[in-house]
């Protein structure tokens, strides 16, 4: 099975010629070993998945072998490693087991690949010299934890659970967790040298106290007093001691050990020694001298760290640390400062998808890129007199405090993304790609119903937010503003759009009731006839728009009320082009070098976007228009199973709304209606339902303090609107 690293990294196999290919075998014959190598795989081989490595891998890190003692060790996660496809028949697999690290070390790193394959009688390395092309390593990492899990790549979804690193964390690179297990005295892993290579993968032991001192010299000595000092005092002195810092250590040292001339001279010429080291020990009442091998036995350290700590000091305290020049320092922290405030001025709005738990901010859409912040930046920096930071500590900055540009929602596939980069397995793929043919191919046949006359047929979705007042006035850049919002409902047959139009002021709750309110005004006004036709409609899977409870329990009691079949239909993620999308491109066309005074300019420009067949009907929404759906609720919940493993809302493909006051799901296109776990609630339809504000949204403070400063930019007959928005305060 082979595998492709994800981010760009180059296909490493690892196939051994096995016809005797003197270059490739000059480490390894595949032939004469393949046998050898499958011994030392016992039953896991069937479970664990086999990494195969060609000639032209391209690897700048280690990769070694894993021990195949299950109980004691276990795989890291290998979920950047995906499977790309099956190898030939004529390529000689080595069925063995690498281990590959999921930390990525900054640095660039030449070093060569390490194979090291554990067996009883030796442990001496392949070696095989690559280079890696993009100058990323990959930090192997040895130390194995309870937390590391086999992952098999043929099962796992690769895209469940990855989150993307802002930036890289030293602290969890192999060689720094090493260095601080080693500083606490733990077991750790050290370095060894083969040839050119150094490699981390030498185990060291944790660090003990050694036995007491039972020489007779010291027994009998008046100066050492060894055998003052019982037990249970030197594991409470070995124990304090590991209990210090690294610098507190060195001064526990230097404090107890005495360094002095030595007194006699052996030799008729110079001498390397040139004084005597005496050491002390305190049992809780005072010091005592004891011998070398009781004090470097009682703390668990060794001879020349103490000889090091000892020379480097003086009088008894540690060498001096160096105090760094402060001065670039200060410079440095107020170009920070002055980035920091900078970014904090930008008017940001929240997440326009996933609203309720997302922490991301994005920049208001007048700044398009990156590059335009940054010039926005040095302007500033200009005007200040401020030194500027470069363009890549600009964009880490910006990350690290988690602001992005806000960018127009796009129907750009992920998962075909991934694929096309080598990051997703073909299977998950072609599963991904009959998906989005199931719902074209649904979306087609219902048009047929629909030009034929049997069924009405219609299509939601929702334009990215707009701002009012817009212009390109530089004032704007630093001024929060309106938010205005369109919610969309297009007829297929009759190619006729509705826009309901909204700004903060009279709805500042993106919640489902909000978009229930605009879909049930549509329904009643557009889609009720004689013939009771059934209703569907099309959308994205977004939920917190068209795929959750509140929207459901609506469209139920809408059923029950009219008498009429609904179904609600959505397309495949990444897949969701609907003809309703020409409506948004069409405003945004007509949009383009306008200046928007009023959230009521969206209103006539939206009917002014297209003449034939008919113009766009747009609709300005006050507070009064929204009700709030979401009490009484037949279905508490619409997700298809109970159970932790079970389907959830996101995997429904189909909701048929029944005016019996049944729902019914589908979790694919090709399968039958289901009824969902959970028992409705009996009562009649509701009639009406509770308004959702009983006045206008009051905006924030900050935000209407903006606005009075924007009204220089637009016309006076202009300021009456903004005068009277209610604020927070």
């Amino acid at each position: 099975m082979d595998y492709k690293l994800s981010r760009g990294r180059r296909l490493v196999q690892a196939v051994h010629d096995a016809n005797g290919n003197n270059e490739r075998n000059e480490n390894i014959s595949a032939k004469e070993n393949i046998n050898d190598y499958q011994k030392c795989i016992p039953e896991v081989q069937q479970t664990l998945p086999v990494i195969v490595l060609t000639e032209d891998s391209c690897f700048t890190d280690y990769v070694s072998l894993n021990s195949f003692n299950m109980e004691e060790e276990h795989l890291p996660s290998t979920d950047h490693i995906i499977p790309r496809c099956v190898p030939s028949s004529e390529q000689e697999v080595l069925p063995i087991q690498l281990e590959f690290a999921h930390d990525t070390n900054s640095e660039s790193s030449r070093e060569q690949i390490i194979y090291l394959e554990k067996t009883n009688d030796s442990q001496e390395p392949i070696t095989l010299t690559n280079t890696h092309d993009d100058e990323r390593p990959l930090s192997s990492s040895l130390l194995k934890n309870e937390s590391d899990k086999f992952i098999d790549p043929n099962n796992h979804n690769m895209n469940e659970g990855r989150k993307r690193r802002k930036k890289a964390d030293p602290s969890q690179w192999k060689r720094n967790i090493n260095k601080k297990l080693r500083m606490e005295g733990k077991a750790y892993l050290g370095f060894r040298k083969a040839g050119s290579t150094v490699i981390q993968d030498i185990p060291r032991d944790e660090r003990k106290i050694k036995p007491t001192c039972m020489s007779t010299v010291c027994a009998n000595s008046k100066k050492r007093n060894c055998q003052y000092f019982t037990q249970e005092q030197r594991e409470s002195i070995y124990q304090r001691f590991w209990g210090l810092t690294w610098g507190e250590r060195k001064a526990f040292v230097c404090g107890y050990v005495t360094k002095i001339a030595k007194k006699t001279n052996t030799t008729d010429g110079d001498s390397r020694r040139n004084f005597t080291l005496i050491y002390n020990l305190n049992n809780g009442q005072q010091n005592y001298q004891v011998c070398r091998d009781m004090f470097l036995n009682t703390l668990g350290i060794g001879y020349r760290m103490v000889q090091s700590w000892v020379n480097d000091s003086s009088h008894g305290i540690p060498a001096t640390i160096k105090i760094k020049d402060t001065s670039v320092n200060n410079v440095v922290r107020s170009q920070e400062d002055f980035l920091s405030n900078f970014l904090d001025s930008l008017p940001k709005m929240p997440s326009h998808y996933n609203r309720q738990n997302s922490s991301k901010l994005y920049l208001e859409p007048v700044l398009q890129t990156i590059k335009d912040v940054y010039k926005l930046y040095l302007v500033k920096c200009n005007e200040t007199g401020q030194p500027s930071f470069s363009r890549k500590k600009f964009s880490e900055v910006m990350s690290s405090k988690n602001i992005s540009l806000f960018n127009v929602k796009k129907d750009k596939c992920n998962l075909c993304a991934s694929y096309e980069a080598g990051n997703l397995q073909e299977e998950s793929w072609k599963e991904h790609i009959e998906k989005k043919e199931k719902a074209r191919k649904e979306k087609r046949e219902d048009i047929e119903k629909a030009n034929r006359g049997e069924i009405i047929l219609i299509e939601v979705d929702f334009q990215a937010v707009k701002l009012a007042p817009f212009t390109h006035a530089n004032a704007f850049y630093y001024k929060t503003k309106l938010a205005c919002h369109n919610f969309t409902i297009y007829d297929i047959v009759k190619k006729q759009s509705t826009c309901y139009w909204f700004s903060e002021d009279q709805n500042n709750q993106l919640v489902a009731s909000t978009f229930v309110s605009c879909l049930i005004h549509y329904l009643k006004k557009k889609c009720i006839t004689a013939e009771k036709k059934p209703i569907i409609i099309f959308s994205d899977g977004c939920t917190a728009q068209n795929r959750n409870n509140v929207m459901a329990n609506a469209l139920l009691n809408f059923s029950m009320l009219h008498g009429v079949l609904i179904y609600q239909k959505y397309l495949e993620v990444g897949h969701t082009q609907m003809e309703v999308d020409s409506v948004h491109a069409c405003i945004e066309r007509k949009l383009k070098k306008k200046e928007i005074k009023l959230p009521s300019d969206y209103v006539s420009i939206t009917r002014e976007a297209r003449e034939k067949p008919t113009p766009y009907e747009a609709i300005d929404l006050t507070y009064d228009f929204f009700r709030d759906y979401t009490k009484p609720l037949r279905y508490n919940s619409i997700r298809p199973g109970r159970m932790k493993h079970d389907p959830t809302v996101t995997d429904i493909k189909v909701i048929s709304y029944h005016p019996s006051g049944i729902i019914k799901v589908k979790l694919d296109f090709s399968e039958e209606l289901k009824d969902l776990p959970q028992r409705p609630k009996r009562f009649d339809a509701v009639q009406s339902y509770p308004p959702l504000f009983t006045a206008r949204c009051c905006i924030s403070k900050t935000k209407w303090l903006h606005l009075q400063e924007l009204k220089s930019v637009i016309p006076k007959d202009c300021h009456y609107f903004y005068d009277n928005l209610p604020c927070q305060g």
